[in-house]
């Protein structure tokens, strides 16, 4: 669920033209918030990095700099990824808004996963005046080492809160979680879990033990988590709660996001990860049953949703009354020194599995694609994983 107060500036004043902002010509609260700052941005070539991006641009057109921390990845240099992506049709509206967008994105060369983030000193020197940090990068993948898992996921983290804290300038740092970092809980609430294991006990035990060690005690490890990415981010959230209770910091959890509603254009998506890997193999004819209860809620929100979300979180926290020391002393529960912002639809507007699979049945034939490799387009929901496998021989066998 949202909080109240990003919730009124979701879908008004930060989505021009059709907002009141644009209509009435006056600058919205959130935009004027971001006049005149510098921002970095962790994991701006990945799918909600690149919305963020754009967003913010297109929305907040006070923005000083945007700083793009970039690497080099599968051969590619990182002038050529920086370039490739801006050529992508997600950014044409926001070039005909605004022409010149691109004089105020500088891509620094480096990595996050490296010490001091592979940055130079000069580099380093000129992103000393960063007023706000999102924290979009990670690695997403369920069954990743646990080594490359807590390095990328929770290391960086700690890592990125320890740099931020000594900007002089700081307005606010958001990182983009899960909410499904406590799935283990029956109710996930805007509260601050503890991690099954000390942020910085889980980095000295992956620093001191060799790969077949690690694996070896992964599960004891993992505990009641399901994954290496649940383990890692509730981790990570730990460290937000350690390394940045004394500057304005939160943490954002979207669940299962999807391809945008609107903004900048309908129905765009650069992956086909959870929901949407689901739409595809059953679009193409290669899925015709889900191991899953029908009945259940499908947790998925559109992911300019998440995008309003992010940057209405950076202004929430970052307008609050900063820490003084005397405050810093008072008994204050973790959540007014870290808010947290989950962003979900099951409170609002539930959809279920079935339902969600349902849809994907009456478009596929309606819509068909050009590469389906079957006619059939009925899918089946089942909880049990041994009538999931009969359900689908009978139906690819008869």
């Amino acid at each position: 669920m949202t909080s109240d107060r990003s919730d009124t500036y979701m879908n008004n004043t930060l989505d021009p033209p059709e907002s009141e902002m644009r209509k009435s010509d006056a600058k919205s609260e959130i935009a004027e918030f971001y006049t005149g700052t510098n921002i970095l941005i962790t994991g701006g070539t990945g799918f909600l990095g690149t919305l963020l991006i754009e967003k913010l641009l297109r929305s907040c057109p006070g923005i000083t700099t945007i700083y793009m921390l970039i690497r080099p990845k599968k051969g590619k240099a990182s002038k050529d990824r920086f370039e490739e992506i801006f050529n992508d049709v997600i950014y044409e509206r926001l070039k005909q808004e605004q022409p010149n967008f691109l004089n105020k994105i500088v891509m620094i060369e480096g990595d996050a996963a490296k010490e001091d983030f592979g940055l130079t000193p000069e580099t380093k020197t000129m992103l000393t005046n960063t007023n706000i940090i999102f924290h979009v990068a990670a690695t997403v993948r369920f069954n990743e080492k646990i080594r490359l898992a807590v390095h990328t996921n929770v290391r960086v983290t700690k890592n990125l809160l320890v740099w931020a804290k000594q900007l002089s300038n700081i307005k606010a740092f958001v990182y983009v979680s899960t909410a499904f970092s406590n799935c283990t809980n029956d109710t996930v609430k805007e509260e601050h879990s503890k991690s099954l294991i000390e942020v910085d006990k889980l980095l000295t035990v992956v620093e001191c033990l060799d790969d077949d060690k690690l694996e070896a005690i992964n599960p004891v490890l993992r505990d009641t988590c399901p994954n290496n990415y649940i383990l890692t981010k509730l981790s990570a959230e730990n460290a937000v709660l350690k390394y940045g209770d004394t500057f304005p910091t939160c943490i954002v959890r979207p669940s299962i996001v999807i391809a945008t509603s609107d903004e900048p254009i309908k129905g765009w998506i650069n992956n086909v990860y959870g929901a949407t890997g689901i739409l595809v193999a059953a679009a193409i004819g290669l899925l015709h049953t889900v191991h899953a209860c029908k009945e259940d809620k499908a947790e998925m929100i559109p992911a300019d949703y998440v995008i309003s979300n992010i940057i209405a979180a950076a202004w929430d926290v970052g307008t609050r009354k900063s820490l003084t020391k005397s405050e810093q002393e008072l008994d204050l529960s973790p959540e007014e020194k870290v808010p947290i912002y989950n962003i979900v639809s099951t409170c609002q507007n539930p959809i279920t599995w079935n339902r969600f699979m349902k849809l994907n049945e009456n478009f596929g034939y309606e819509v068909p694609t050009i590469k389906i490799t079957s006619i059939y387009c009925r899918y089946t929901c089942t909880s049990h994983w041994s009538s999931s496998c009969i359900i689908r021989y009978l139906q690819e066998n008869t």
